[in-house]
């Protein structure tokens, strides 16, 4: 495999500190989890735990075929979903701060790691690497 770029590498550190963040942010959010978890039926309980491994499994594979399996398909694919969700994170400012402002908070500062991680593969020596 050739050497990394910097940028490459950057991006790598950020968005596994955002994953790791965010799984976190995800176990800490006791109003989601007793949403699903409290429920009578063990169903619900189940397909909480499978939509958390689903969406934490395919953050993972997606940031190691940026990463490290050299994808610029996967790079382009984040960009167009990170920009899909700009207009959501505008809309569900008010609703998510008036609802838990330091969950709001966390959630937002997340999403700005994102971003920048996003904003490193397009920026300095990381375009160059995913030309084959």
């Amino acid at each position: 495999m050739p050497m990394r770029p910097k940028n490459v590498v950057r991006f790598e550190v950020l968005a596994w500190l955002a994953w790791g963040l965010a799984i976190a942010s995800a176990a800490l959010d006791w109003a989601t989890i007793s949403g699903y978890w409290l429920q009578e039926e063990l169903g619900y309980r189940v397909i909480y735990v499978f939509e958390l491994l689903l969406v934490f499994g395919v953050q993972a594979a997606w940031i190691w075929l940026i990463a490290r399996g050299q994808q610029n398909w996967a790079r382009w694919a984040g960009l167009v979903a990170a920009i899909a969700a700009v207009p959501l994170l505008v809309l569900d400012a008010g609703t998510r701060f008036r609802a838990d402002a330091l969950g709001a908070s966390a959630y937002y500062v997340l999403a700005v790691l994102w971003a920048a991680a996003m904003a490193l593969l397009f920026t300095g020596d990381a375009p160059e690497w995913f030309k084959r």
